[in-house]
């Protein structure tokens, strides 16, 4: 994810939930799980969530902050299930792009599709990268027209496998969303803009892509590096240990 445009939970249950209606005249991502589609409720989903500290002091509930190093308490691994809710489950990278390398540790359901970009980056009207007081189609096509660019300059690899096994690499795919799609930010969010009232906003969204799906319960490794440009100006160097609940909720067998 790049931050700025360089993309890239505790104060409520609702504020851990998907936007609020923002308005029919505005696109909105399809409902549909076509992997376009899930792009753009992935940064739904990232941009719904506040980025707040589970305590004073201590470290943030928002899944893409952070790593397993900033908790003492395995239980606060779960931020990753912050958000959460339908067939895909969203992983992702940090806001950084420095490189140094972070690794996660999240227990997924049974049955989800596994959703994460190594990079991605996304243009948007709360960012100013379409004119004001146009229709929205204007604004999607100027949206689109933004995001190109940048997506060329996008790369990324991963690696796949059991825990404590072998890893292999796993394709990686450019997703470009279709259509532009609606997004709400959450106070306090991962991004920090709240001036001048972002919601709502229209989003477009390009980005490399791992999707995993029908995984077996039990215990997995992946890994994962996303660049911009070459050589690099931004770089994120991720790692997730990932447990798949047998379908019962109860852990994965040893």
């Amino acid at each position: 994810m790049i931050n700025r445009k360089v993309a890239w939970t505790a104060v409520a249950t609702a504020a851990l939930a998907f936007a609020p209606n923002i308005g029919s005249s505005a696109p909105q991502a399809s409902s549909s799980n076509s992997p376009a589609s899930m792009t753009a409720q992935w940064w739904q989903w990232a941009y719904s969530i506040p980025n707040i500290p589970v305590e004073e002091g201590g470290p943030s509930i928002h899944p893409l902050v952070g790593d397993d190093d900033d908790f003492e308490d395995p239980d606060f691994y779960e931020f990753c299930g912050n958000g959460q809710h339908g067939e895909v489950w969203f992983l992702g990278g940090d806001f950084s792009g420095t490189g140094e390398a972070f690794e996660r540790t999240c227990t997924i359901p049974a049955g989800k599709t596994i959703l994460l970009p190594v990079i991605n980056y996304e243009c948007s009207t709360f960012w100013g990268d379409a004119t004001k007081g146009v229709s929205a189609a204007q604004q999607a096509r100027e949206l689109k027209e933004c995001t190109g660019p940048v997506g060329d300059l996008l790369g990324g690899t991963a690696q796949f496998g059991p825990a404590g096994g072998p890893l292999e690499e796993i394709k990686v795919k450019r997703l470009r969303t279709a259509q532009a799609f609606s997004v709400y930010l959450s106070p306090s969010n991962v991004i920090d803009v709240s001036e001048p009232d972002p919601n709502p906003s229209l989003s477009q969204a390009d980005g490399q892509w791992i999707i995993l799906r029908n995984l077996d319960p039990g215990r997995y490794r992946l890994e994962f590096t996303g660049v911009v440009g070459d050589p690099p100006f931004f770089e994120i160097d991720g790692a997730y240990n990932i447990e798949i609940a047998q379908p019962n909720g109860e852990p994965p067998d040893e």
